[in-house]
């Protein structure tokens, strides 16, 4: 697929959003510890497009992006900002920038993801579980199960994020048996042991170590250890 989105980016050199999926592209295989594309620079692809069309929403939102990626939160947020400005609709950049703030530590996330939400209620099923997580941490467990139980059903395959905050919330609203159902399923899943660790398991599709320390902290307080084995 990188492969594909380079030769694209060959063929349109002069289409901003060719050039700002490429940016998404090569940053992707940073974030999980490969070495694919991570020699060639993100940032001055995503300058480009917005050199060609600075009115371009998703080419203002790659460089955002490449901000986020490389650990620049307020240069991520301020260029985001920017690009949802230029299409308050785009339900994918509202999302993705709610997350990417999250991620950061950025209150104003959960604004931009419920948003998200609201406008598009297919938007990318990482987005709700996102959101279902923003509830769990305000407290509202029954918010956060309702709400990854309605995007499962819609799921059209496994969602383990989405799987995995609606254990959470079902064991914080006293079903354990209900939540070592999905504890199992998720292992099943990952192809793990009944004793993988809480970690093992989110390092499987969780790449932001400090989303993952904020997780685990969840996961202690809802399943301790003794409640995730049948």
């Amino acid at each position: 697929v990188l492969e594909c989105m380079e030769k694209s980016a060959q063929i349109y050199p002069n289409d901003p959003y060719v050039l700002s999926m490429v940016t998404f592209a090569r940053s992707v295989p940073r974030r999980f510890g490969t070495n694919i594309l991570t020699d060639r620079p993100r940032m001055d692809v995503a300058r480009r497009a917005v050199q060609i069309e600075n009115n371009s929403a998703s080419a203002v939102f790659a460089v955002s992006q490449a901000a986020f990626f490389t650990g620049d939160c307020v240069t991520g947020a301020t260029w985001g900002k920017r690009a949802v400005k230029l299409n308050p609709l785009d339900s994918r950049i509202m999302g993705y920038l709610g997350l990417s703030m999250f991620t950061c530590k950025m209150a104003e996330g959960d604004k931009y993801s419920s948003q998200a939400l609201e406008l598009d209620p297919n938007v990318d099923m990482s987005i709700a579980a996102i959101v279902a997580l923003q509830k769990l941490k305000r407290g509202d467990a029954l918010g956060a199960q309702q709400l990854s139980k309605k995007y499962m059903e819609l799921a059209l395959r496994p969602q383990p994020g989405l799987e995995l905050f609606y254990m959470l919330s079902t064991a914080k609203l006293g079903d354990k048996s209900e939540a070592r159902v999905y504890w199992m399923r998720l292992i099943t899943h990952f192809d793990l042991k009944v004793d993988a660790s809480v970690r093992t398991l989110l390092s499987k599709w969780v790449s932001n170590p400090m989303l993952i320390d904020e997780i685990v902290v969840i996961f202690d307080e809802a399943f301790p250890v003794s409640d995730r084995s049948p």
